[in-house]
């Protein structure tokens, strides 16, 4: 239980750490669908893969958006309120409704902390279809907390300019709406894929912090879970 926990918490936090909306005159609202696929799983991870998210909804709207990951386990959600300035994260995980409200300081000084550097994004020629979109190809080296790593994703200019959930440092150097990428959380490899783009009326209200969850802070929802496994 707490290594789910902990992967739910990861993935939330790394994908809006690095948050950042640009003005579009493309799309302004809509959702997007992607599906997660999680790689070279170690033993114990690979007999608890059923639990894990299998997809993840955006709703976006001007500078705010709202990601949504169901599982076996309940869901989590990140919102971003480009208005407020504010990042909520939600857990709801067997009855349980747990929060994390953040503020753009409180996350800009948990980027400065993290331990990311050399960072080079290079743009490739190479372009893939994705979800109806003609998407281009980039690269991007960093060193994360001593260790070399690439990243690999493709961007449409089509959409709006919007480094969305679970994305990484060097992102927001790249001019288009990421519709496939990888991460690495916890030592996982996890894939996003874009399947689908709905151009749709997006209700304001998905961008407020919902009332039922109980506040927690950052270290409390860390060491949630207890001894469990």
């Amino acid at each position: 239980m707490k290594k789910i926990i902990a992967l739910s918490l990861t993935a939330a936090l790394l994908g809006f750490m690095t948050l950042s909306f640009k003005q579009s005159k493309i799309l302004k609202e809509g959702i997007v669908e992607f599906d997660v696929t999680f790689l070279n799983l170690t033993p114990e991870m690979k007999q608890a893969e059923s639990m894990f998210p299998k997809k993840l909804i955006m709703y976006f709207k001007d500078n705010s958006f709202r990601n949504e990951m169901p599982s076996s386990m309940g869901n989590t959600i990140t919102i971003n309120n480009g208005a407020k300035k504010e990042f909520y994260l939600l857990m709801d995980m067997m009855g349980q409704k747990t929060a994390l409200k953040q503020t753009e300081e409180q996350m800009k000084k948990q980027l400065a902390e993290a331990d990311v550097k050399n960072i080079k994004v290079t743009l490739q020629k190479e372009t893939k279809v994705i979800a109806g979109y003609t998407c281009k190809r980039a690269l991007i080296n960093l060193t994360l907390e001593g260790k070399e790593e690439q990243i690999e994703c493709f961007y449409t200019p089509e959409l709006p300019d919007i480094a969305n959930h679970n994305t990484s440092p060097g992102f927001d150097q790249i001019k288009g709406f990421m519709m496939e990428y990888t991460l690495n959380m916890q030592g996982m490899k996890t894939k996003l894929t874009a399947n689908k783009v709905r151009k749709e009326v997006v209700d304001s209200k998905l961008f407020d912090l919902p009332e039922g969850y109980t506040l927690k802070t950052l270290e409390e929802l860390r060491n949630m879970g207890g001894g469990q496994d």
